[in-house]
């Protein structure tokens, strides 16, 4: 006969048994539903995360202009005479100011006073040899002879432009002393092409508009005969060419055109001269301006003693010209690491690349390795173009 407290024992034993078998049981349930937690946690796929802001994706030319100051604009009269106002900036001050600058430092050398430097003109090794007609790139083209320097030039019927065959080969590109974007210097590659002796002129420009219906333009009140170089945006000056059977150049045709095979800054050579008997070049320079009569463009071809390595004229200062490349501060690191042969800049941009300086910029623009860029539609008083065309 068992006694009331084994019962009780044997009571608190099975109550026990019962409470741990629970126990026991909750924890494996709970194991196994966090187990297959962690699972779906690890194999399910994920979602990608959510895209950037507009506001938030870095942009290239907004960056590179946020902190520049607004750029003077030149407007024409309203009745389109042609005559220019006076640039007035933000801040009511009036000024020249250069085409839409990249800041950077620029040092330009000093020509003591009566020093007398000479042109560097581009060494001819061997003559050029004279180009059959039966090379279809020469359709329309009529050869004119080698010029000064050994290089062929021909006259394209469509609108008279005397252009200079530039044969194919490598030049330095860039510049250590300018802004980053002239960096890296490196060789860029060229195919065989041909690159206007002179800039568009107004006798030209007038001639193309006539023929689409739209012309004569009117021209600016300095401007007294047709052979002064025309104002275009870059959109006339690709619409020109393309009428003429031409195009407009590469920054690298441009650059190499300018400034030959040996790396010399300016056209002449490497230093920016204004010598007792005349002026190399028509940029802002009032000392000039009294010399040669023209204090804003003056006709093409007026400077002859800045003339480049191949022949052309006017290549710094008069107007700046329009090139065919989209602007990109960073392509000549894109463009290096590409191979850089026959660079036609990027795919795409906002700006368009201009180079050469013009009457109303100062000497430090002049130079042929200066990167500077407008708007395409944008018609600028110092703006013109050259046209050019593919010789292979």
């Amino acid at each position: 006969m068992s006694s009331p407290l084994s019962k009780v024992v044997r009571t608190g034993s099975t109550r026990g048994s019962s409470a741990t078998l629970f126990i026991l049981a909750l924890v494996l349930v709970l194991a196994a539903v966090g187990g297959g937690y962690s699972a779906w946690k690890i194999f399910s796929p994920r979602p990608a995360p959510p895209p950037p802001a507009q506001d938030s994706i870095p942009d290239l030319y907004t960056e590179k202009v946020e902190d520049e100051p607004e750029l003077p604009v030149f407007e024409l009269s309203e009745d389109d005479r042609g005559t220019a106002r006076t640039p007035v900036t933000t801040d009511g001050a009036s000024q020249l100011a250069p085409i839409h600058p990249v800041p950077g430092p620029e040092k330009m050398p000093s020509v003591s006073a009566g020093e007398q430097i000479e042109s560097r003109p581009e060494p001819v090794l061997a003559p050029r040899p004279v180009i059959e007609s039966s090379n279809d790139w020469m359709q329309g083209l009529e050869p004119l002879g080698a010029n000064d320097f050994g290089y062929q030039e021909f006259k394209n019927s469509k609108d008279g432009s005397v252009l200079i065959l530039v044969p194919a080969g490598q030049f330095e590109m860039g510049s250590l002393e300018g802004t980053k974007d002239e960096q890296p210097v490196r060789q860029a590659h060229l195919a065989p092409y041909l690159i206007g002796k002179h800039e568009v002129t107004w006798e030209q420009f007038d001639r193309y508009l006539q023929s689409i219906g739209k012309g004569p333009a009117s021209r600016p009140d300095w401007v007294d005969s047709g052979s002064y170089p025309a104002r275009m945006s870059w959109e006339d000056a690709r619409d020109y060419s393309k009428w003429a059977g031409l195009r407009l150049p590469t920054e690298a045709e441009w650059e190499r055109a300018a400034r030959g095979t040996d790396g010399r800054r300016f056209p002449w050579g490497d230093d920016l001269l204004d010598s007792g008997d005349g002026c190399w070049a028509n940029y802002s320079d009032l000392k000039c301006s009294k010399k040669d009569g023209f204090e804003k463009t003056a006709p093409v071809g007026s400077y002859a003693k800045g003339v480049s390595p191949v022949g052309a004229l006017d290549m710094a200062g008069n107007v700046s010209e329009a090139c065919s490349d989209w602007y990109d501060s960073s392509y000549y690191s894109q463009a290096a690491a590409a191979g850089d042969r026959d660079p036609k800049g990027p795919a795409t941009g906002r700006w368009r690349v201009i180079r050469g300086g013009s009457w109303n910029t100062d000497p430090m623009w002049q130079r042929s390795a200066k990167r500077y860029f407008l708007k395409p539609d944008r018609r600028h008083v110092g703006q013109g173009c050259r046209v050019a065309r593919s010789a292979s």
